[in-house]
């Protein structure tokens, strides 16, 4: 169920603008200090400095703030926001800005074009239109107001970043090389004594620690280092699949002889390396610096790869960032502001960061109860609203005067939105599930040589079945507050293609195009696709927990039942246990999988389905990943935050099994009209299986593990030739064949605005695209 933006606000009266104040209280002394309460582990441990900044929100807080960078997104002011109209009446400034870099060269029809300043135009939100070229007047797109809270400042400067030609440059360019800032910024340590001066080496060393992590980057470079289990430090090829699909001269970004960090196409090729420039300065840590002390100048990469992993147990604890890490301890991280930051002489920001941990994570009602009464004493400094209780968020809104609420936007483009699937070839024998649900769900059939029949696997019987009993339940009444997003995809992905005829951005614009419903029944002895209606809000749970197109559904499960027992000598129920992971199942949710489990029965006595609650992770374990229930787990994270890498990778993954299920039935007719574009994209693979093992499963698991690099090459350049329309196609199968499960985590929130509250003395700008930066948070 979508929920409007800022909906909470209108269930009581407001004056026009919000007030800005807390009540006063007295624990943090110091107006310059920020404390964040968090219910988990401290993540960051002792190699948070080598971690991807993605990985958790605090992690990528914690990266923001101590790492040394080239640039950053610098984000200004607090948002004014209108309740009564619900708009905003003068976002977040945003703009780029150059951190260590001093200057950017693009190399653009062979000529090399400098920007050398991050200058951004003077802002009038009074007026419309300025004749002032320096002046910007941004256009109200929303009454008196705007409609996002964040607004990005350009620049009429040439030279600027910030100017609409640096992006426009690099869409259609060689490469580019970013010159340091020599002589301007230190190494510290955690005492604040100076070690040496920050180089230009130390940014492409953090780059190639970065490549280190790729088994297929240490193959291809003959570099070979002693590697540990961690496969976050030795077993993630994003970076060097990033660089590889741009086409970038990995031999020259490496020159430690350089005095500039080079980035250049192969042979001279112009490309759009605007979304690289974004993955590796801005989005990732990626081209971090590397605090070392090591001779890089006329040495080998293996050389330097093996002091580097030396240099991973022996870390110097150095910094060359806005704060430095003075105390790392499981229940505590803490920050204190550097004084050497070069031009950051301000006394208005925060001079001390507190990340306070659990241990033992507490119970979720607990935990906000707990939060709630720390900030209202002022013990901490931000409070997550959609973590309250009603009755919490209540109090809160009828005294809405004394807070500072604000908001965050949600972001996710690299994390799966929900890690279990459905299981396409499980453990025939030793399942969760009966024979007879086998036969009806799967189309389990064995040969005379006792050997199944892969033939018979997923016949247009088992197909309709399948996606009947998947349908029986109204899955959006599952979570009424949030949108059913029945995809693994993270919702913030770029469309990816030059010509977006629909006008899509993100995965979520094309939310209805990606969700249109439908399910398959047998009609004429054919498989017919039909069209699921939406369901209108009834009076009772267990209608509005019933499919809007339920009766249908009953009928046709009916008779694929009915016909079964005509044909069987079977006269054993159908069975099945379908495992739901809540590790704090609520009453309600309880009663809305003993609805749904009765609705089964209502279609068939015969037809017995089990919700088997998974409460801990040894019953996960055996749940979702020993090949025994119809769903299992299935996690990886993007490369890149796109289209592309989803479907390349959702695809290939040997866990999810779509690769090998769709190459078995690509010519059959059913899987044909079912699942069109996937059928294609496998076709246009050309694969190389001999005829007598094409009716073998095995023989495409083998052929995607010796090929596995080859094929993600084909699939890229097949996608790359792809319409948005085609894409949105694929993702639309793939989640049909795998994500139509019953669960409480398929749901997003498709406004991706959460409320949060603030101390009444601090103005925090939004964080813009997840990035969240300390540094901006400004105080009264």
């Amino acid at each position: 169920m979508k929920k409007k933006f800022l909906a909470l606000f209108g269930l009581i009266s407001f004056s026009p603008f919000l007030v800005v104040a807390c009540q006063k209280n007295d624990f943090i002394k110091d107006k310059r200090t920020f404390v964040f309460k968090n219910n988990f582990a401290n993540d960051w441990g002792s190699l948070g400095f080598l971690l991807p900044n993605y990985l958790s929100e605090n992690i990528n807080k914690i990266n923001l703030a101590t790492s040394a960078k080239l640039f950053r997104i610098e984000s200004n002011n607090q948002p004014e926001i209108d309740f009564r109209d619900n708009i905003i009446l003068k976002p977040t400034e945003l703009n780029y800005s150059f951190e260590n870099a001093s200057s950017i060269s693009v190399i653009k029809d062979n000529n090399l074009i400098t920007y050398d300043n991050d200058e951004i135009n003077l802002v009038d939100y009074d007026t419309q239109s300025s004749n002032n070229p320096e002046i910007f007047s941004p256009k109200k797109d929303k009454g008196n107001g705007f409609n996002n809270p964040y607004i990005f400042i350009p620049s009429s400067n040439e030279k600027s970043i910030n100017n609409k030609s640096f992006f426009n440059d690099l869409k259609s360019s060689k490469g580019f090389s970013v010159s340091l800032s020599e002589n301007e910024n230190f190494w510290i340590d955690n005492n604040f004594n100076k070690k040496r001066m920050l180089k230009i080496n130390d940014f492409r060393l953090g780059i190639f620690r970065n490549l280190l992590k790729s088994p297929r980057f240490r193959k291809d470079f003959n570099i070979d280092i002693k590697t540990t289990n961690n496969a976050l430090l030795f077993d993630d090829d994003s970076l060097y699949f990033l660089l590889k699909q741009n086409e970038i001269d990995i031999n020259k970004l490496l020159n430690f002889n350089s005095d500039t960090l080079d980035i250049k196409t192969l042979n001279n090729k112009t490309l759009d390396l605007e979304n690289l420039f974004l993955r590796l300065f801005i989005q990732t840590n990626f081209s971090d610096a590397l605090a070392n002390n090591i001779e890089l100048k006329n040495k080998s990469l293996i050389n330097i790869a093996n002091e580097l992993i030396k240099l991973d147990q022996n870390q110097l604890n150095w910094f060359a960032s806005y704060y430095v890490i003075k105390q790392n301890k499981p229940e505590l991280i803490s920050l204190q502001k550097n004084p050497f930051y070069k031009n950051k002489d301000t006394f208005n920001d925060l001079e001390k960061i507190d990340f306070q941990y659990s241990t033992i994570p507490l119970p979720n009602e607990a935990f906000a109860n707990q939060i709630f009464y720390a900030f209202k004493q002022n013990i901490i400094s931000e409070l997550d609203f959609n973590k309250l209780s009603l009755i919490e968020k209540e109090q809160i809104l009828n005294d809405y005067e004394k807070y500072n609420i604000s908001y965050e936007r949600e972001v996710n483009r690299t994390f799966l939105n929900n890690k279990i699937i459905l299981n396409l070839l499980p453990d025939f024998e030793n399942g969760f599930f009966n024979k007879n649900f086998a036969i009806l769900y799967y189309g389990l059939k064995y040969k005379s040589d006792n050997q199944l029949d892969w033939n018979n696997l997923y016949n247009k019987k088992a197909l309709a079945f399948q996606s009947l009993f998947n349908n029986v339940a109204n899955l959006a009444f599952l979570n009424e507050d949030k949108a059913l997003w029945l995809s693994q995809a993270p919702k913030d992905i770029y469309l990816k293609n030059n010509q977006n005829r629909l006008n899509y951005n993100t995965l979520k614009d094309a939310y209805e195009n990606v969700f249109k419903k439908n399910y398959l029944t047998i009609e004429n002895n054919e498989i017919s696709i039909k069209t699921k209606h939406n369901k209108k809000i009834e009076a009772s749970l267990k209608e509005n927990l019933k499919a809007a197109d339920f009766e249908d559904i009953k009928n046709n499960l009916n008779a694929l039942i009915n016909d079964f027992y005509n044909q069987s000598d079977s006269k054993d129920d159908i069975k099945a246990t379908i495992p739901v992971f809540l590790f704090e199942a609520t009453n309600q949710q309880i009663q809305k999988l003993d609805i749904i489990k009765n609705l089964f029965l209502e279609i068939n006595p015969k037809l017995k389905v089990d919700f088997k609650i998974v409460k801990n992770y040894e019953e996960f374990n055996l749940y979702f990943k020993q090949n025994k229930s119809i769903y299992k787990f299935n996690d990886f994270s993007l490369n890149s935050p796109d289209t592309f890498d989803f479907i390349k990778n959702e695809i290939l993954l040997e866990n999810s099994n779509i690769f090998t299920l769709i190459s078995l039935k690509q010519n059959d007719e059913n899987f044909q009209r079912i699942f069109p574009s996937l059928i294609a994209l496998i076709k246009s693979l050309q694969l190389e299986i001999p005829n007598e093992q094409k009716n073998e499963p095995k023989s495409y698991k083998n052929y995607l593990f010796s090929n596995k690099f080859e094929l993600e090459n084909k699939i890229l350049t097949y996608l790359k030739n792809s319409s948005v329309e085609k894409q949105l196609s694929l993702i639309k199968e793939i989640n049909q064949l795998i994500s139509q499960i019953y669960s409480f985590d398929n749901f997003i929130n498709l406004n991706s605005f959460d409320k949060v509250v603030y101390q009444n003395h601090f103005i925090k700008p939004i964080s813009y695209d997840g990035l969240y930066y300390l540094q901006d948070i400004k105080i009264k």
